[in-house]
């Protein structure tokens, strides 16, 4: 005896909607998962993008610190400026402060005087201080001039 023809067809037509079903099951989980690893990895390369830009300005401001450390040192800078003033072109986002102190304890003399140099930029939240110890007094009994040396050291 033979099934009749409905039947047959109409139980291939609920076999290929199953099928269809399932496909679009399994279509929908893979988006979903490819969606959810873009976000993930997307996340990952932001962070590491902003870390890099948090690296260059430190970088940046650090090379500008030593600059005004060298400046103070050759007497070009005052060892103390309480207002930040802008650095000339092209650096005119970036400010610096000179600070000073003593460098020790009160009441104990020291020949060093303590400076910290604070460089921010004012186009963007972000600050970087360098503080060294500088000499408070010119050396006068280091170096010299060596046309003024004596010929026994030879």
């Amino acid at each position: 005896m033979t099934l009749s023809g409905c039947d047959a067809r109409s139980g291939q037509t609920r076999f290929h909607r199953a099928e269809s079903a399932v496909v679009l099951l399994e279509v929908i989980l893979a988006l979903a998962l490819f969606a959810a690893t873009a976000a993930i990895v997307t996340g990952g390369i932001n962070s590491s993008v902003n870390a890099v830009e948090r690296m260059r300005f430190s970088v940046h401001a650090g090379n500008l610190a030593a600059t005004v450390i060298s400046e103070i040192k050759l007497g070009d800078r005052p060892a103390l400026m309480l207002e930040p003033e802008p650095f000339d072109e092209p650096f005119t986002n970036w400010t610096c402060q000179i600070l000073a102190g003593s460098g020790d304890e009160p009441g104990s003399p020291t020949p060093f005087q303590q400076v910290e140099v604070v460089i921010r930029n004012v186009a963007l939240p972000f600050e970087f201080r360098f503080g060294e110890l500088l000499s408070a007094a010119p050396d006068s009994d280091q170096g010299g001039d060596p046309s003024t040396e004596s010929s026994d050291d030879l």
